[in-house]
């Protein structure tokens, strides 16, 4: 799994700390890693759907991981996007399943091979793990919620 390959573990045995160990050393995107921060401004929805997005696409790539919750990200020297240090929770309503039941009804087709871990921080805010696996029923398109 792609968990498996960025973290050394399974998506389900994931924990907080290991996330912030891992932005303890900084960590570029790639094809098959995405970094959603969580900044104090601006609009829940739109942060929400700019992960949606980003799933819609990973879906009709070669699938990946999106830690949203991720320490805001940069812009290196050569132009590629790098996050490091503290995370970025944030309070949520949305759990594991009901996360799934949003993403499954803003995407179409259906998507399928859609993990997701929610990591509980300190104070009842979070961050979410989401594992997207490569679909075989592409393309997906996104119904932007309003």
């Amino acid at each position: 799994s792609n968990s498996q390959t960025i973290f050394g573990v399974d998506l389900y045995d994931l924990t907080y700390a290991n996330i912030e160990d891992f932005f303890t050393q900084e960590k570029e995107e790639t094809l098959y890693l995405e970094f959603k921060s969580y900044p104090a401004q601006g609009n829940h929805s739109e942060k929400e759907n700019a992960v949606f997005k980003t799933i819609c696409g990973l879906l009709n790539s070669e699938g990946g991981i999106v830690i949203w919750g991720a320490p805001t990200e940069n812009r290196n020297a050569d132009g590629n996007t790098t996050a490091e240090g503290p995370l970025t929770p944030f309070a949520s309503t949305l759990d594991r399943d009901r996360f799934i039941n949003k993403v499954s009804s803003l995407i179409i087709p259906l998507p399928v091979g859609i993990k997701v871990q929610k990591l509980d921080a300190q104070h009842g805010n979070s961050i979410f793990i989401i594992e997207v696996q490569k679909s075989n029923l592409k393309p997906h398109q996104l119904q932007e919620q309003k």
